[in-house]
């Protein structure tokens, strides 16, 4: 049995050990850089501390957050300036030169081969441009969740994919139908009493839609020509302007009921008045005038009008109640 009674040497003890743990505290102080480590520096303090601590390390993330956005917006943006240009610039110099009389229909489908190869190249570029293996130009959002960061709710909401397509598109109050499947230049369009769609196409072909989108027939209505305008009459005949000079009025059966060609240039402009008569016009023939006529119903010419010589080519016309 030891009896401690040494008390000059306990009390130098007791103050080795309390000089030791201030010496621990001092050194995990200047290790941390921190005042308070612990609950018992300062606990008022350490709670204080972990709450701003939190924030701002919440704001640190929130700023890569950002970077990282920046990074995916740049790469977008990229993409898109690979579309922009030169694929779409291209296209629009493709139809603004097709829509030119100079060529012929072997030019307009050497362009149209161009046109379909930077269209390619478009969806190409749409679909290959990520980021983090994410699409970032041709994609379907499910959904995306926003946390507010006040209430700590989250709201969903969603999107539908989109794409760019060679169609025809009717839109009602009530929904819509698209219809895709031809894959030409659609020129021009019209409706019958019974809404039905005539559709003509650059290659000289009409297709006829029901109400719901669903194609009735096609034919070829202008043999290698692209047709200008499509008229539907008041007894549902339908009359065609085309680039081979001729208009031609067919029945709903598509049998041709007669054909004018008495015009000396692609035929662009027409027109039914209340009296089912059918003015057409054209660009410039002989003398550099271009000519507006008015026919009737059987195709025989009521009258001719002649336009100055400075006019550069009839586009479209349109008659009033008045005829």
């Amino acid at each position: 049995m030891i009896i401690n009674t040494n008390a000059t040497a306990l009390n130098t003890y007791n103050k080795v050990n309390k000089f030791q743990k201030n010496l621990r505290s001092s050194l995990e102080r200047l290790s941390s850089g921190k005042r308070i480590n612990k609950a018992a520096d300062d606990a008022a303090g350490l709670a204080i501390s972990q709450k701003m601590n939190g924030q701002v390390r919440g704001t640190a993330q929130a700023q890569r957050n950002v970077q990282d956005g920046i990074s995916l917006l740049q790469t977008a943006e990229g993409g898109l300036a690979e579309i922009q240009d030169p694929p779409l610039q291209r296209m629009r110099e493709l139809a603004l030169q097709a829509a030119n009389d100079t060529y012929t229909e072997n030019d307009r489908k050497a362009m149209q081969n161009e046109f379909d190869e930077m269209k390619n190249s478009i969806d190409d570029i749409a679909n290959n441009t990520e980021f983090n293996t994410q699409k970032l130009l041709n994609v379907k959002i499910e959904s995306v969740t926003e946390v507010d960061s006040v209430n700590g709710t989250d709201e969903t909401g969603s999107t539908e994919e989109t794409q760019g397509t060679e169609e025809s598109q009717k839109v009602e109050p009530v929904g819509e139908w698209v219809y895709n499947e031809y894959g030409q230049w659609t020129n021009a369009i019209s409706v019958d009493s019974e809404g039905n769609s005539y559709v003509g196409y650059y290659d000289g072909t009409i297709i006829k839609l029901n109400s719901n989108g669903d194609e009735i027939f096609n034919f070829k209505a202008a043999d290698n020509a692209m047709i200008n305008e499509i008229e539907i009459s008041l007894n549902d005949n339908i009359v065609i302007t085309s680039n081979d000079e001729t208009v031609k009025k067919l029945d709903p059966d598509q049998n041709t009921l007669w054909v004018f060609n008495d015009h000396y240039d692609h035929v662009k402009g027409l027109a039914i008045d209340n009296n089912n008569n059918i003015i057409t016009g054209s660009r410039a023939g002989p003398g550099n005038y271009d000519t507006i006529r008015k026919k009737n119903s059987s195709g025989d010419e009521i009258w001719r009008y002649s336009l100055p010589s400075e006019a550069i080519g009839t586009l479209d016309i349109v008659s009033d109640e008045n005829n």
